[in-house]
């Protein structure tokens, strides 16, 4: 009976350790279904490139990790706590695999757990200067982002969509400039530069103003504005002449000199600049008159400068050899001649302007009468004026004086005309000349002679050399 006892315990003891080892592994797969898995990350938004630092939470022994950023199915990390950076925009599910004892893994996956945005940001070349202004866009915006909303002038209008775009400004003025940038996942970002680009007018305006022939003051000059950029304001400048505000200018320069005129266009707030210049020279104009212009001398005429352009300095030749620098002068002409009398006026600037006059002064000797005698008895003649402009029309008067019957006149008034005698007719004892008209048609100075005849031997003749003054 003791063997088969010692059979059974023996049966008995083959079963226990069977079942002992069945709760062995029965407690250590508990065990493994007793782990769990967890993670976090920080930060879970933000804009590309963004880095993020993942934190394990599992719980267990002995573990492994297999991370997976961007549920591609590929495996990124095995550490326990990896940093990872995301450069392109979009929501991205993130998975981690643990394992403990290398014998049983369960995962966590967080779906969109990572947010990254795309950073809009972009650079324009050049970004000031004249209209029009052609300006290249250029995105350097973060993330990847496939589609681009471009708007240039704040009108709520996309302009463009391409990612490096050209645009050309023709107005004047500062221009914000808003691009939306969008990348997978519909993440996108705006930025706004305000006043990113300045755009100026470019200054230019024309003139009537010429060199030939002389502009001579007051000069009356047209300036039209040719500015680009569509300016709505205008700052003329006239050289220290004046001011105007208007677009297209009239402007008279009473005063001679050299006038620098700038203009200065204005558009959505911006000057542009430099100023467009033109240089205008205004001469004066030498004028003048004299009082009397003609007589006997001594003739004392007095000069009046009448000249425009406000000049500054007066230089008259009065053609006898004389000059003077007085504004208005008073010459006496001492002998009988045709003077041409000349002035030259300067201005500001060194500008001057000279008027001559040819013959404008005749001098004469004084209106005294021819006079002959004849048998003890003077007779005389005289002309009523010695001087004027052609054609010029004399008259020569005798005096009262009873002439016998034989006795004839003949005049030579010096103009190559024929003589004229004057005589009586036959059987009158005593007779009375008539005055006697004679016209002079041409410029010049005229010596006249009378004859006074009573007989061929018996006759007497008087010249006045340079009598009469024609101009």
């Amino acid at each position: 009976m003791s063997e088969h006892h010692t059979y059974r315990d023996r049966k008995r003891t083959g079963c226990l350790k069977v079942i002992l080892a069945l709760i062995a592994l029965f407690c250590t797969i508990s065990a493994g279904q007793a782990a769990t898995v967890d993670f976090s990350g920080d930060p879970t938004s933000g804009f590309a490139p963004l880095t993020v630092q993942f934190h394990d939470g599992s719980t267990g022994t002995n573990l492994t990790w297999y991370w997976d950023f961007n549920n591609d199915g590929v495996v990124d990390s095995n550490h326990k706590d990896p940093q990872h950076t995301y450069t392109t925009a979009g929501n991205y599910t993130v998975n981690l695999t643990v394992y403990e004892e290398g014998v049983y893994g369960d995962t966590k996956t967080k779906i969109n757990y990572i947010q990254v945005d795309p950073l809009a940001s972009f650079t324009g070349t050049p970004t000031i200067g004249n209209a029009p202004l052609n300006v290249q866009f250029t995105d350097t915006s973060t993330g990847f982002p496939n589609n681009w909303s471009w708007e240039f002038n704040e009108d709520g209008v996309v302009d463009s969509n391409l990612q490096n775009p050209n645009y050309l400004f023709t107005i004047a003025g500062r221009y914000s400039i808003n691009l939306t940038v969008r990348g997978n996942d519909f993440r996108q970002n705006t930025t706004n530069v305000t006043d990113y680009i300045t755009v100026r007018p470019l200054n230019s305006f024309t003139s009537n103003y010429t060199t030939a022939p002389t502009p001579y003051a007051p000069l009356a000059v047209q300036f039209n504005d040719t500015s680009t950029g569509s300016p709505t304001e205008w700052f003329w400048d006239f050289g220290g002449d004046g001011t105007s505000p208007v677009q297209n200018a009239t402007h008279v320069f009473n005063t001679a000199g050299i006038y620098s005129v700038s203009l200065v266009a204005r558009g959505g707030g911006v000057n542009g600049t430099p100023p467009a210049t033109q240089a205008i020279s205004v001469y004066p104009k030498a004028e003048f008159t004299g009082t009397p212009q003609s007589g006997v001398y001594p003739l004392t005429v007095a000069f009046t400068d009448q000249s425009t352009g406000s000049p500054v300095s007066w230089l008259w030749d009065f053609g006898d050899g004389t000059t003077s620098t007085l504004q208005n002068p008073t010459h006496i002409y001492s002998s009988i001649g045709v003077y041409t009398v000349s002035l030259t006026v300067t201005g500001a600037d060194s500008l001057s302007d000279t008027e001559t006059k040819t013959g404008y002064i005749f001098v004469n000797t004084p209106a005294r009468p021819l006079r002959a005698n004849i048998n003890g008895r003077t007779t005389f003649f005289s002309v009523d004026r010695i001087a004027g402009s052609s054609p010029f029309n004399a008259t020569f008067y005798p005096y009262p004086v009873r002439l016998q019957k034989e006795t004839t006149y003949t005049w030579d008034f010096g103009d190559g005309t024929p003589l004229v005698s004057v005589g009586t007719s036959p059987g009158t004892l005593f007779w009375v000349p008539a005055p006697i008209n004679h016209v002079y048609s041409a410029k010049g100075l005229y010596s006249v002679t009378l004859t006074v005849k009573n007989s061929p031997t018996d006759y007497y003749s008087i010249t006045i050399p340079n009598y009469v003054v024609v101009r």
